[in-house]
């Protein structure tokens, strides 16, 4: 008697740890599955339950809901198996037969579909539809040796009101036809918490789903149940930053700053098209037919995009590194080259086209390369979709007629290499005579010379920063104060620039701490108080930004004020002071929602 090819008793664990880098990777997985079947809309659905073991809210389940076509009884009872797929041809996203079950597994160990077509006629919220399931711990131990027959059976009932839902600005519709998705019991979901995996889950699918969310064809919302009011439809993430709208635009008369998402005063693409046509070009990719075994081509296009003058030359930011303002610090985030696969990012990385070790030039231009799904062997595209084998170790090959083909990397690399090259320098010729992060602009801010001389003359004895220089070896302080100075754009900062930093009373920082963290923090572990302003809290972005000049001195230096009062009292008073924060954040936001409601 013959082996079984697969042994699923023992795959079960396997099957889990296979295959998706990320939360966000796996729900992506699942909306190429909705877009795949004509849906318009896709609701990512979350749930939150107190953690047993943190004793904090962390979120537990998802529903991902869309209107797509649904699918008949006869997908529904294959869609959870390996290797299932209803695709036939390369043209779209889905191809490979992994993604549902794969996904699902990456997340949960529980996963129901629930599914309904055009020809179910519209349904109610509590009428039965059919549904699939597959629970892994089932399989381990046998219980479930199959994927059950689809049997009709209700909707969960926290996902039925957004059947028919409705918003201030739309009303969406998925009765008609559609799919639920259902993650049951999550026990892989990073970060835990709501607000920071909302904040992930915005910025990883606004930038692989931008080209289709800036088409208007699809919109992704995410929903946490019990917070619908702050709901949000994902903003495309353009790494080129030419979208508009965008995630974040630029502000022509404050441009060192940015207000993510709601990007007050903010209206502006902050890069631009680099090079002749639109910065577009493109080049013919030879492949092979599967289906006919013709040798044929495939348009790739490669676009590139370089940061504008007004957000980036001595005119636009005359003091400081602009990789230290908060635009620079948010251009590093999405510092890489794009792949895109019918419209969708399926790779973002250097790709041996540039060398990314501490270059801060490389975050202030864009490279996306797109292709079709035709070119899937010739990108080396893996079966979940997440990455391409692009880079520079492949040999040439011999074509049908003797002569040497150059490697797609190759190919590439003749126009992106030097195109990269050629934009760095255009960059360092915008910045040419600037001064190179002098002693002054290093968290360049007004008020920190004002706080440094008159701290100059206090006794600070006993204070948390004042502990800090006494207890840490020099050579470590050093050590943080270097890599600090390269997290900010500095490439190789010198022994002065170090000691600078290190001298100094007073930092200010502006940085996204997500729209749930506190306006301010503070930290005193390089021996002087660093303030951090929350770039995304309401305060900074209903009324800082709105400030002249010489109120943002005067709002700085309150601040200061407040956080050497931190610093002089927080080694035996920090619970104190953290818990103080806590309570005046929470009664400024209070403050400002009743301002709103006014």
């Amino acid at each position: 008697m013959g082996q079984s090819i697969v042994q699923i008793k023992q795959m079960g664990d396997a099957l889990r740890s296979s295959g998706y880098k990320s939360i966000d990777s796996a729900i992506a997985e699942l909306i190429d599955n909705s877009i795949e079947a004509g849906a318009h809309d896709i609701f990512v659905i979350m749930t939150e339950r107190v953690d047993p073991v943190s004793h904090r809210k962390a979120v537990y389940e998802f529903g991902i809901l869309d209107n797509g076509s649904g699918m008949d009884i006869s997908k529904l009872a294959s869609c959870l198996g390996i290797g299932f797929t209803t695709k036939s041809d390369r043209r779209g996203m889905g191809r490979f037969g992994v993604g549902l079950p794969q996904a699902s597994l990456h997340v949960t160990p529980n996963v129901e579909v629930y599914s309904w077509t055009q020809d179910d006629g519209p349904i109610e919220v509590d009428d039965p539809v059919r549904q699939v399931w597959l629970d892994i711990e089932k399989v381990k131990t046998g219980e479930q040796e199959e994927i059950n027959d689809p049997e009709l059976t209700e909707i969960p009932k926290q996902y039925r009101p957004f059947l028919n839902y409705h918003t201030s600005g739309k009303t969406y519709d998925f009765t008609a036809h559609g799919t639920l998705v259902y993650w049951k019991n999550c026990d892989n979901v990073k970060p835990k918490t709501m607000a920071t995996l909302n904040e992930k889950l915005e910025f990883f699918l606004g930038r692989k789903f931008r080209h289709l969310i800036m088409n208007g064809t699809h919109n992704i919302r995410l929903i946490t149940i019990g917070h619908e009011d702050a709901a949000i439809d994902v903003l495309p993430n353009d790494p080129l930053f030419l979208m508009k709208p965008n995630y974040v635009l630029g502000n022509l008369n404050d441009p060192a700053n940015i207000s993510e998402r709601a990007n007050i005063n903010c209206t502006e693409p902050i890069f631009e098209p680099y090079g002749d046509n639109d910065g577009e070009v493109i080049i013919q990719i030879p492949y092979v037919d599967k289906k006919t075994g013709e040798e044929k081509t495939s348009d790739v296009l490669i676009r590139f995009s370089k940061v504008r003058a007004e957000f980036y030359d001595q005119t636009a930011i005359s003091t400081g590194d602009p990789g230290n303002k908060p635009i620079g610090k948010y251009a590093k985030k999405l510092e890489g080259i794009s792949v895109v696969r019918a419209g969708r990012e399926i790779d973002f990385g250097a790709f041996d086209f540039y060398d990314k070790t501490n270059n801060p030039y490389h975050r202030w231009w864009g490279c996306e390369i797109l292709f079709d799904p035709v070119l899937d062997e010739v990108f080396g595209v893996s079966n979940n979709k997440q990455q391409v084998e692009l880079r520079d170790d492949a040999e040439p090959e011999v074509g049908p007629n003797n002569e040497l083909i150059l490697p797609l990397w190759n190919r590439l690399a003749q126009i992106i290499k030097y195109t990269i090259k050629e934009m760095v320098e255009d960059n360092k010729e915008l910045r040419k005579g600037s001064r190179i992060a002098n002693n002054d602009e290093i968290g360049d801010s007004p008020a920190n010379s004002i706080v440094s001389a008159v701290e100059d003359n206090e006794d600070d004895t006993g204070s948390a920063t004042s502990k800090v220089t006494e207890t840490t070896d020099p050579e470590v302080l050093e050590k943080e104060a270097e890599e600090f100075l390269k997290d900010h754009g500095f490439e190789s900062p010198t022994y002065e620039q170090i000691r600078a930093l290190l001298n100094r009373e007073l930092t200010f920082e502006y940085t996204n701490l997500g729209r749930n963290g506190s306006f301010i923090d503070t930290d005193f572990s390089l021996g002087h108080v660093k303030v951090t302003i929350n770039t995304a809290h309401i305060f900074y972005n209903e009324y800082i930004v709105k400030m002249p000049e010489e109120s943002r001195l005067a709002f700085e230096l309150f601040i200061a004020a407040l956080a050497k009062a931190i610093d002089l009292t927080n080694i035996h008073n920090s619970d104190q002071n953290d818990e103080l924060l806590q309570h005046w954040d929470h009664r400024l936001k209070s403050y400002l929602k009743q301002i709103k409601s006014n």
